[in-house]
């Protein structure tokens, strides 16, 4: 009852209508995708061409990085002394301090609020036994 089934030898190279780009040979009783082995000669070049270039690429972005961070590093004036340091601070975290006064002053204000409802408490329930 083999009248529908396709019996090629195997190797034999095969076409499919609707991916012509694609060759295949038989295998074992149905179609694989073939590749010549100079088509994979020539992705194996490329693949190692790629790695090449890439490991050029990181080893040029490390070298700006580098330049970048000496800039840096030249811009900026080293400490030598305490006032320095300090003067350094003020400008730089100046925002920082004026968040810090302005938490501080809500705190003092939060605990005041609370010991006059607690002392106007106090004082009522004194009245009251009185």
């Amino acid at each position: 009852m083999g009248a529908f089934k396709i019996n090629f030898p195997d190797g034999t190279r095969v076409f499919d209508e609707e991916f012509l780009s694609v060759d295949y040979i038989w295998e074992n009783g149905k179609p694989v995708p073939y590749m010549s082995m100079s088509a994979l000669d020539d992705i194996d070049n490329q693949i190692e061409q790629l790695k090449d270039e890439t490991k050029e690429q990181a080893k040029q972005v490390s070298e700006k990085e580098v330049e970048v961070a000496e800039k840096r590093v030249a811009k900026k004036p080293l400490r030598q002394g305490k006032a320095e340091s300090q003067g350094e601070s003020k400008s730089t975290s100046g925002h920082y301090n004026i968040l810090g006064w302005g938490m501080g002053g809500l705190v003092i204000i939060l605990i005041l609020c609370i010991g006059w409802f607690i002392l106007r408490n106090f004082k009522r329930n004194k009245d009251e036994q009185s």
